[in-house]
């Protein structure tokens, strides 16, 4: 009790000097390097409190060093990705001119950001009474409605706009931010120019709340790395975690408040209500992300959500599997690896649907193997099946091909015949059911009007039946034009995707929807049958990112938007996007491009195969299996099913080269590695 007084009395002390320190500096920076300094000497000489209380409290001081040594709390690729620096600028003509213009016509010539001119043909969709004159606009009618020049720009210190000035020219009003600046006239009987200096009036952006919660976590992480040196805990959880949290922090970074592509703004509309909730997108995803919502409307929290959740697992599976006779400099290796894996850090950045359930498919791999071990100790232990049922539920939810894997699961889990087990099994079919029979109407979600696009994969296939000019009789020429003319089913083929029908042809996607699925399929089997070579060989170009190793000439990948800035409102936005947008400014930090920079050189040739290709890692799963069998450890073919059903339900499918659906099998990766050298040392023993 004595310990407890003196901790809170030592606390006590150390806020009252951080509230004297910021009512006088009024800085956020000073208030950390006072309450780290104060509260670390305070503990330190406080004669009642424990060795390591005192080590903690000195990692504690180092690591608010290290932090500021590293420039993270003020540098511009932090500060800049956490200040919204969008400024509006207006430039509204005035209909009254000089008495002695013989005309009122306003020209900008020049904006500068940041002493770089900007191209103002890109700000010409907003503005479309402005007319572009070689690299100037201009303004030839100033009295009619929406004359205003409206431009929106990230700008971190300074602004400044030429105005041509010249005889014809007549008077404007500049406004930034939606405050009044000036009003110019801008009459010259010789032609010339007004240069107009906004810079003074930009002012000082607040951060966002995201800044203060991503300072802790570095703190955190540095704290971590260091305390394990110091030996202030002896759980290796944290150390693994942090070492990947850290790694994929520079990403979050890098690329705040998170990564986008259109199918995430398309939820995000619906998430809001901005538009209706259909299944063209997985509803649950959808309902999690207006979850994050009630919380803050930021993409930040789900992305930080991810990465604190990954780097929870690493540390988690790590820890267990050193435990059980892993290596440690094995261990430190997986950990280090996975934290480089440049894959792992843009994928957790992204909101995609793919990567909760990438989660979800790690977790219920790593809670089977445990399982398998020891199936008592499992089964006393009531977070394995909290966590269990969760996984399976996600799994099923997440993405519409997760209900495949998600039968095996639960098949494999009632062979093992254990009451308990097949009572979550039931529980998690269960709570499946009610989410998609009750909660699903009752937030008046839509089937879409759409509902052809499941048969994607199976179109895909008649399309290359006919451009490879296969057997087709005249029935099997009727059912194809009943979907798409001829020429487009050979015009818009292309053996690694599925887009060109989808989004090239105008009534394809609708006209698959006026098929039930038994009468697609039987129009479908009638032609595969007698095209089997050519189903396959269609099969195999729309799923060669599972297996083909090398870079075939002729595909592609899509890994992510990446180098977008998907918050310019100078643009046409998609729906969901422009809500986003207005909120926030996404900022192209020195971080930000030198991480672009790095991603890209990995999708170049060689790197490309071994960083963005999976057929290795396939290939590395099916070598693992072999050697489980070989060893005659049976029990833990059981650990393979969910990956290895998840990559057959892609077989199925997989409609485009995008390396998203595929992320499950990069996740689970480190745990099947770990387990088979376990394995392999334990027979050798």
């Amino acid at each position: 009790m004595k310990r407890l007084y003196y901790i809170g009395l030592n606390i006590s002390i150390t806020v009252i000097v951080l509230i004297i320190v910021h009512l006088i500096f009024k800085s956020l920076i000073l208030d950390l390097i006072s309450f780290c300094v104060g509260f670390s000497f305070i503990m330190i000489f406080t004669k009642e409190n424990s060795e390591l209380l005192k080590k903690h409290i000195i990692v504690i001081l180092i690591s608010t060093i290290v932090i500021f040594m590293l420039n993270v709390p003020w540098s511009d690729s932090v500060r800049g990705k956490f200040q919204n620096r969008r400024h509006e600028l207006e430039i509204v003509p005035v209909s009254e001119s000089n008495k002695l213009s013989q005309g009122s016509e306003i020209w900008l010539h020049e904006i500068e950001v940041d002493g770089e001119n900007i191209s103002l043909s890109n700000y010409l969709y907003n503005n479309p009474s402005w007319m572009l004159s070689g690299n100037s606009v201009y303004c030839p009618v100033p009295d009619i409605d929406n004359n205003a020049f409206t431009a929106y720009l990230v700008v971190n210190e300074d602004l400044k706009i030429i105005l041509g000035t010249h005889a014809w020219s007549g008077m404007c009003q500049i406004y930034l931010d939606g405050n009044l600046i000036n009003e110019y006239d801008l009459y010259s009987y010789e032609a010339s120019s007004l240069e107009v200096n906004l810079s003074e009036y930009l002012g000082e952006r607040p951060l966002a709340k995201m800044y203060y919660v991503f300072v802790l976590g570095v703190l955190g992480t540095i704290y971590a790395i260091i305390g394990g040196i110091f030996g202030v805990y002896k759980s290796n959880k944290i150390r693994f975690s942090s070492v990947c949290f850290g790694m994929w922090s520079i990403y979050f970074l890098a690329f705040y408040p998170a990564l986008m592509s259109s199918d995430v703004f398309d939820q995000w509309s619906q998430a809001l209500g901005k538009s209706q909730l259909n299944s063209w997108h997985p509803v649950f995803h959808t309902l999690c992300i207006r979850f994050f919502m009630l919380f803050s409307k930021n993409p930040a929290m789900i992305v930080l959500t991810q990465i604190i959740l990954m780097s929870a697992l690493m540390g988690i599976i790590v820890d267990y599997l050193c435990r059980i006779g892993l290596s440690y400099k094995v261990a430190w290796f997986m950990c280090i690896f996975t934290g480089l894996f440049p894959a792992n850090g843009v994928m957790l950045t992204n909101l995609w649907k793919d990567i909760p359930y990438a989660l979800c498919m790690l977790a219920v791999s790593y809670k089977i193997f445990v399982l398998i071990r020891d199936k008592e100790r499992w089964r006393k232990d009531k977070s394995n099946i909290v966590v269990t049922f969760v996984s399976l539920v996600g799994v099923a939810l997440f993405r519409h091909n997760g209900i495949i894997p998600f039968i095996a699961i639960c098949l494999m889990l009632f062979c093992l015949k254990e009451v308990y087990l097949k009572k979550l099994v039931l529980f998690s079919i269960l709570a499946i059911l009610i989410i998609e029979k009750a909660i699903f109407p009752s937030v008046n979600v839509s089937n879409g009007e759409l509902s052809g696009a499941a048969y994607s994969f199976f179109a895909h296939n008649l399309g290359a039946v006919y451009a490879n000019n296969g057997n087709l009789d005249h029935d099997d020429i009727e059912f194809m034009e009943s979907i798409i003319p001829l020429e487009e089913w050979e015009e818009y083929y292309y053996p690694y995707s599925h887009n060109e029908y989808a989004f090239s042809t105008e009534m394809y996607l609708t006209h698959l929807s006026e098929y039930s699925l038994l009468d697609f399929l039987s129009g479908y089997l009638k032609i595969a049958i007698k095209n089997i070579p050519l189903i396959c060989q269609d099969v195999f170009s729309l799923t060669s990112l599972i297996w083909e190793i090398p870079y075939p000439e002729k595909a592609y990948i899509s890994i992510a938007n990446y180098s977008q800035d998907y918050t310019n409102l100078n643009e046409e936005l998609l729906e969901g996007q422009k809500e986003i947008a207005e909120d926030i400014s996404y900022q192209f930090t020195p971080l930000t491009k030198s991480m672009i920079k790095m991603i890209a050189n990995t999708e170049t040739r060689p790197w490309v195969d071994f960083f963005w290709r999976l057929g290795w890692l396939h290939l590395g799963i099916l070598f693992m299996i072999a050697i489980v069998i070989w060893k005659k450890q049976y029990k833990y073919l059981c650990v393979f099913i969910p990956i290895v059903f998840n990559v057959l339900s892609l077989f199925i499918s997989m409609v485009s080269q995008s390396y998203r659906y595929l992320y499950s099998t990069v996740t689970v990766i480190p745990l099947l590695f770990g387990m088979t050298l376990i394995i392999m040392k334990e027979r050798k023993s």
